[in-house]
Formats: structure tokens, C-alpha cells, sequence
């Protein structure tokens, strides 16, 4: 939405490179407000599916509001469940977690990316 101020956004904490089935992937954002004015911003995290036939471009995962007065930051904490990847197969009938590359993207908004990092699922 409209804001008077700036908001930046950096890793206070990479995630890991690398999940299995039933693991969390654990999000820890530095949110700064660089501008002069006290503020809300909204953290969104989406999730980019590896390259296959039937799989979404990406999905909205997480998101969280953060209430910032002016020149300060906060570091947010945020959390994927890995078992929530999971798509349904047509062919097994099932759901089903696929092996591959996927992209955790922190976002301002669906089509604003500040951050992103690259995970595998094995």
C-alpha cells in the first residue's frame, strides 16, 4: 500500500541451503525503516516452484506486519513447513512432495522482490 517512508530489508540470517520432508525452513529478516515517519510495512514470503508441468509460477507462504517507528529495524522471525510444498499428482493421486530447486522470495508485495535464496529439496 501507499507509505510515507522507506522500508529495506536484509538477512539477519540466511536459511538453510538444503531440506528434507518434515523440516521447517526458518526465516530471520531485518526490517529497516529508513525513513522519517513512524510506519507499518507487510513482509511477504512466496515460495518459487522448481520448473515442471503443472506446478504454480509461486505461492504466497507467510507474511508478516511489522510496526516500525522512523530510522529504526526489527528482526522479524518467519517459518515454511516444508510438508506445506507439496502438490497434488494427478498420476499417483496423492500428495506429494518434488525433488528440485525452489526460491524463497521476501517480498513488499507480488511483484516487488527485495530478497530471495535459493534452496534443495532432496
Amino acid at each position: 500500500g501507499l507509505s510515507y517512508t522507506q522500508f529495506n530489508y536484509r538477512w539477519a540470517q540466511k536459511p538453510s541451503n538444503q531440506y528434507k520432508k518434515n523440516e521447517q525452513i526458518s526465516l530471520q529478516i531485518d526490517v529497516i525503516n529508513t525513513g522519517n515517519w513512524d510506519a507499518d510495512d507487510v513482509v511477504q514470503v512466496y515460495v518459487e516452484f522448481p520448473k515442471m508441468e503443472r506446478m504454480p509460477i509461486k505461492e504466497l507462504k507467510n507474511f508478516k506486519r511489522v510496526s516500525l517507528q522512523a530510522n529504526t529495524s526489527k528482526t522479524i522471525s518467519l517459518s515454511i513447513d516444508i510438508n506445506d510444498l507439496k502438490k497434488w499428482d494427478l498420476q499417483h493421486e496423492q500428495w506429494l512432495l518434488y525433488k528440485g530447486d525452489y526460491k524463497i522470495l521476501i517480498a513488499k508485495n507480488a511483484a516487488e522482490t527485495v530478497l530471495e535464496h535459493t534452496f534443495t529439496i532432496k
